[in-house]
């Protein structure tokens, strides 16, 4: 399951003051055997806590794969470079057994949600 960035929903309407990115985000769950879309979470705050609150609402709900797949979203990994010391979110995968792969750094073809969730024109 590739679970990646919140990305930006392009059919919400802009604000009154005009601005359209990033009044929402979705959190886009992918089976990576399938490529079938399993979820998409929408929130106007996606931080580190609220993300790690949506997956494990997202494992309560669908249960927990063997290999969880992230970008290298701060909110995901704590740090771009993912050496740091780990997030909260990959150490909660770690407890429940989940193995966790974080894309390399400039490889977005690793990651399923650019191939197969991009927002249709």
């Amino acid at each position: 399951m590739a679970t990646g960035r919140a990305l930006d929903a392009s059919t919400v309407p802009a604000e009154t003051d005009g601005k359209r990115q990033h009044v929402v985000e979705v959190l886009n769950t992918v089976d990576m055997g399938t490529s079938v879309l399993v979820e998409a979470q929408v929130r106007a705050d996606f931080t580190a806590e609220t993300t790690l609150a949506e997956i494990a609402t997202l494992l309560r709900t669908h249960g927990c794969p063997q290999l969880l797949t992230f970008d290298r979203d701060v909110r995901l990994v704590s740090s771009p470079a993912g050496s740091d010391f780990p997030s909260a979110l990959v150490r909660f995968c770690h407890c429940l057994g989940v193995a966790v792969r974080i894309c390399d750094p400039h490889h977005p073809q690793q990651n399923d949600l650019v191939a197969y969730c991009t927002p249709s024109a």
